[in-house]
C-alpha cells in the first residue's frame, strides 16, 4: 500500500496526468483509457510498472532534475 502512495506522489510531482495505467498492478479492476484494452495479466502489469519507473529514472538522470527542481536529487 505504501508503494502505491509513493508512486502516486511520484506521478503527481512528475506532472503525469490522467489515468496511470502503469499502476494497474495494484488494482483488481485496472483503469484504462477508453481506446486502450484493459490488461488483466499481472505479469504484463508488473512489466508496465517497471518500464515506467525505468523511463522516469532515465528521464530524470538525463536532465538532472528531480521533483521539478535542480539540486534536490541527493538531498535527504
Amino acid at each position: 500500500m505504501l508503494d502505491l502512495v509513493l508512486f502516486m506522489d511520484l506521478a503527481q510531482r512528475a506532472g503525469m496526468r490522467g489515468i496511470q495505467e502503469w499502476l494497474s498492478f495494484y488494482f483488481k479492476g485496472p483503469m484504462h483509457a477508453p481506446e486502450i484494452y484493459p490488461e488483466h495479466d499481472i505479469f504484463i502489469q508488473l512489466m508496465k510498472l517497471k518500464n515506467t519507473l525505468r523511463w522516469k529514472k532515465l528521464r530524470s538522470s538525463k536532465t538532472g532534475v528531480a521533483n521539478g527542481k535542480r539540486g534536490e536529487m541527493g538531498a535527504g
